[in-house]
């Protein structure tokens, strides 16, 4: 949470940077999956691999240095009474983590879908979006996972609070409307596949919420006042909104 408008103009920058870079990985995978054949998934899975799992790392940490970059201009302009912040070590990349999710979300896709009935080039579509929309996930964890990190390692923060884009799914909407309610007392940070939410660091009890926060707050407690399951009348407030 910004108390400051450069404060919250730097969290939109940068909430906007690694968006960014999330679809720079998402043309990225599509352009390893010409090595994918549905066709013959055993012969072909591995070649796409060992090219796609470098394509996560690579902006996994381009990712990082991007959050650590926006966590120490954002603590100055926020408490520049403060003495310089020390960043943790970043987040630490997982090689095999990353080969599960491709191979769950990109292959086994394929496999599913082709079983179930699809065509191969349906299926193959069907996995190309997947894996891609995983392989931004998890590039985009580093950002938000140097930002919690940080903040939990920062005495002086209060905490973070979810920082997302004008046109939210309802899942990020939902999370957005607790406004300042993460620290590490709570919740890590959660992404679904795609996901190009971030955090913002909370450093005074006055600072206002990221943008669009507070109406999804609104809608969440219109939601909760309406008959019937509160996050099935969220969603549909947030998706005709």
């Amino acid at each position: 949470m910004a108390a400051t408008a450069a404060g919250a103009a730097l969290t939109e920058s940068h909430r906007l940077a690694q968006a960014r870079l999330g679809r720079s990985v998402v043309r990225q995978m599509a352009g390893l999956w010409s090595l994918i054949d549905p066709a013959d998934l055993d012969a072909t899975v591995e070649r796409w691999l060992r090219l796609a799992v470098p394509v996560v790392e690579r902006n996994h940490d381009q990712s990082a240095r991007l959050a650590a970059a926006y966590l120490r201009t954002f603590r100055t302009i926020e408490a520049p009474d403060l003495p310089p912040l020390q960043l943790p070590p970043p987040p630490t990349f997982v090689p095999a983590q990353a080969t599960t999710s491709l191979t769950v979300t990109g292959p086994v896709t394929v496999r599913t879908a082709t079983a179930a009935g699809s065509s191969l080039p349906a299926a193959s579509d069907a996995g190309l979006s997947a894996s891609a929309r995983a392989a931004m996930r998890l590039a985009l964890n580093a950002g938000r996972d140097t930002i919690v990190g940080a903040v939990n390692a920062d005495p002086a923060a209060q905490g973070w609070a979810r920082a997302t884009s004008g046109n939210p799914c309802s899942f990020c909407a939902m999370l957005a409307s607790r406004g300042p309610a993460y620290s590490e007392e709570t919740v890590g940070f959660e992404a679904h596949d795609g996901c190009g939410c971030s955090a913002e660091p909370i450093y005074s009890p006055d600072a206002d919420w990221p943008a669009g926060s507070r109406q999804y707050q609104d809608l969440w407690r219109q939601a909760k006042a309406e008959p019937g399951d509160t996050a099935a009348n969220f969603r549909a407030l947030v998706e005709g909104r």
